[in-house]
């Protein structure tokens, strides 16, 4: 039996051609006086019904009451709708299909158990989704601001510093489309994270992985794998300009085949390189030539000729300062052709990028992200992934305020206690520093977003803040703290450091005393710095 309403009867049987004589009416009260009303109601609303055929009203109304028919439910396995009122297949998946093209119902597999595809009316489907989500919801407290920067650094791997190849890995995916200055990389952010980092590693990638590297603006890299290129770039590049240097689109070319073929000298082809490799353009198979690069700014010197040291060292600063090392090629164009599916899941995989580098996703702190990265163009995909239950929103740190994102790893992190003791270093530049992000809760705690500034935490709490390159230092423990000399061990990585080392450090002044006569001094002596006039200073060791 079909329960309905009377007035729906005509549109009923009209939908599926049958007529009302072949319809057994039962009302739902058994009483002779409402049989006799029923039919008379019915003869006056089939009469009518015909009426609004014959002024040309030839639209069944099937797809409106199917429609009608799947809002009382949720989502439906299309055998049963066929069996249960709709023995005409064809006509039925018809009328799905159009429901479907008007965005009116979703046909897919919907349920956890779905043994086929089902159907659901989309406005039902998002009640459902939304009392699924605040079901799924575990009860959680929101920690305080404070406690974000120690998250990210947990996160990010610098509570827990790793030393091999392995977790050089590890670091670098996370960091995956990640812009930063060329030589930053290996200066401060792998130190960060690794308590011991050789560049040879970084090259064993290049070796042995399809790893590349990507220019993203002038003196800035960027590293991914080659197929995932097209997360990272708004548009695919005009590799026509790319020619002037480079022989062929395809192949790897030396710097003195590209120097053969765009008839430049050297001076002009380098920089003609690198303003192409800062377009994104062109790229190399090797990181060293930009290792080489970052030594000198990117800029070619000259050969001089009666340089006292000699024509040979003078050839050899020559050549270093030439990008020389690795081969040169044109980035791969990819394909800017795409259909709204494809463009989706490109979206979705650029926000599981960025969780994988933060775990947590709020509008502020994408701020120092690529453009394809921002937040204003991934917002509608994070709606949608937070639908289908990938990730969760809600409020997970105080102080930030629009809506936040969480993966549910993350959520599982901040669950558990954090390390509130646990000592490390980052650049104020660093991916993990909120240094810069514009929370008002945070910019009278923290420094400007400087890469000459160094911070150290204990916890959540900062201990040591490291202005023009140790220049100056403020520190925010008592001079007698016996983890003092652990927090100011983030010197000795500056000066130990497998890329461009400090050969010195001079500190001139602690807490706005000059260093030789702060309460501090006895702590820096220990640690292995010597009084130079008013200022303390360490040298490099000698190797």
């Amino acid at each position: 039996p079909v329960y309905c309403a009377l007035e729906t009867v005509p549109r009923y049987c009209r939908c599926f051609g049958v007529p009302l004589d072949d319809v057994r009416r039962e009302p739902l009260i058994d009483e002779p006086a409402l049989r006799k009303k029923i039919e008379r109601s019915l003869t006056k609303l089939f009469a009518a019904d015909a009426a609004g055929r014959e002024r040309g009203d030839d639209n069944d109304g099937a797809a409106d009451f199917l429609a009608q028919w799947l809002s009382f439910y949720g989502p439906m396995e299309e055998r049963l709708i066929v069996g249960a009122h709709w023995p005409d297949r064809e006509r039925v998946e018809a009328l799905l299909g159009n429901l479907r093209d008007e965005g009116a119902i979703i046909i897919d597999y919907l349920t956890e158990v779905a043994a086929g595809i089902e159907i659901c009316d989309r406005e039902n489907l998002e009640r459902l989704l939304r009392m699924l989500r605040r079901e799924r919801r575990p009860a959680f407290e929101p920690l305080g601001i404070d406690h974000l920067p120690l998250y990210l650094a947990a996160w990010q791997g610098l509570t827990t510093s790793g030393d091999s190849p392995e977790h050089l890995q590890n670091a670098l995916e996370q960091l995956f489309g990640y812009a930063a200055p060329a030589a930053a990389w290996e200066e401060y952010i792998f130190p960060a994270r690794l308590s011991y980092y050789n560049r040879s590693w970084l090259d064993g990638l290049f070796q042995n992985s399809d790893l590349v590297w990507t220019g993203r603006g002038k003196k800035k890299t960027s590293f991914c794998f080659d197929g995932e290129r097209e997360l990272f770039r708004e548009r695919a590049p005009d590799t026509a300009e790319a020619l002037s240097v480079l022989p062929s689109l395809i192949g790897r070319f030396s710097f003195m085949e590209c120097a053969g073929h765009a008839k430049l000298s050297t001076d002009e082809l380098t920089d003609r390189l690198w303003e192409l490799s800062w377009q994104g353009l062109i790229s190399n198979d090797s990181y060293e030539v930009v290792r080489r690069g970052a030594y000198h700014g990117f800029s070619p010197s000259h050969l001089q000729r009666d340089d006292p040291a000699g024509v040979k060292a003078a050839f050899h600063r020559w050549e270093s300062t030439r990008p020389m090392a690795g081969n040169w090629y044109v980035t791969p164009a990819g394909d800017d052709e795409r259909d709204p599916m494809e463009e989706q899941e490109l979206s979705r995989e650029r926000v599981r990028q960025l969780l994988r580098r933060y775990g947590i996703l709020f509008r502020e702190l994408l701020s120092q992200e690529l453009p394809p990265l921002a937040w204003g163009g991934l917002f509608k995909t994070l709606r949608l992934m937070e639908l289908s239950g990938e990730i969760m929103s809600g409020m997970f740190f105080e102080g930030i305020p629009g809506i936040q994102f969480i993966a549910p790893e993350a959520l599982r992190m901040l669950s558990e206690p954090l390390p509130h003791e646990v000592v490390y270093w980052m650049n104020a530049a660093d991916p993990a520093s909120l240094c810069g992000v514009n929370l008002e809760c945070l910019k009278a705690l923290l420094p400007a977003r400087r890469d000459s500034t160094f911070m150290v935490y204990r916890g959540t709490k900062p201990v040591v803040t490291a202005l023009r390159n140790g220049a100056a230092l403020e520190i925010t423990v008592p001079p007698d703290d016996p983890r003092l000399p652990e927090y100011l061990s983030f010197i000795k990585t500056l000066l130990n450091r497998d890329f461009k080392p400090r050969s010195t450090l001079r500190v001139e002044t602690v807490n706005g005393v000059r260093a030789g006569e702060s309460p501090c001094v006895g702590a820096l002596v220990g640690l292995g710095f010597t009084k130079y006039y008013r200022d303390l200073v360490m040298h490099r060791p000698y190797r």
